[in-house]
């Protein structure tokens, strides 16, 4: 289905949101005054955004994915996922370790491996999807139609596609890194998980173990 326009309020919504959500995270993480606290603003922020607007506006919290309904399937969905993603993850990194760093793979945990599982997955990952895949991609769903990839069966929805591009946009803007941009191919994951199960309980972990996989990559060589 092409790219059509359904509903302009939930969009002017969305934008108006993201945008304040971007300034917000960008004058916490440049005002020195709040110290080594800055930083732990940033997940708040994404966090209460979306938790404030369905309180204020009394909508259901489980259309934005704030639900346990189903959550055993969503550990299978991620079980698969990571079946499926993390061994061609983690050969492309050793290529490219091999090929940059002339580096040599030893297994090793981070000394801080359980603290990056509660960090990533709770915070990090929570409040990244809470924000990105929660909310922006809900109401994005509810004023844009179609679908902008259709593969064999496997669909990606204009509304996951244009909330993925700001999600990885943010990356960019808030890290003032470019390389961020190889967060757009995990972030199609994140916003399928989210259209397929409709809980945030998949791409939360999803996100985190992602992350944490990449740590210990990193770790290891």
């Amino acid at each position: 289905m092409a790219f059509r326009i359904r509903n302009l309020p939930p969009l002017i919504e969305s934008a108006s949101m993201y945008f304040i959500a971007i300034v917000l995270v960008k004058f916490f993480i440049s005002a020195k005054f709040f110290g080594r606290f800055s930083d732990a603003l940033v997940p708040a922020i994404f966090l209460y955004i979306p938790l404030l607007i369905i309180i204020i506006s009394r909508r259901n919290p489980d259309e934005y994915g704030f639900t346990f309904k189903g959550w055993g399937l969503d550990l299978f969905y991620v079980l698969i996922f990571m079946l499926i993603f993390f061994p061609p993850v983690f050969v492309l990194y050793f290529i490219y370790r091999k090929l940059f760093f002339q580096g040599f793979f030893h297994f090793n945990l981070p000394s801080d491996i359980i603290l990056l599982f509660f960090t990533q997955i709770l915070i990090v990952g929570l409040s990244e999807e809470a924000f990105f895949r929660g909310y922006l991609q809900k109401r994005l769903s509810e004023g844009i139609e179609g679908n902008c990839i259709n593969f064999h069966g496997i669909k990606i929805s204009w509304a996951l596609f244009i909330a993925n591009i700001l999600f990885t946009i943010t990356h960019i803007i808030v890290l003032g890194q470019f390389w961020r941009v190889n967060v757009f191919l995990p972030g199609l994951a994140f916003g399928w998980l989210r259209e397929q199960r409709r809980s945030l309980i998949a791409p939360v972990l999803f996100h985190g173990l992602s992350n944490v996989f990449m740590k210990v990559l990193e770790a290891s060589f």
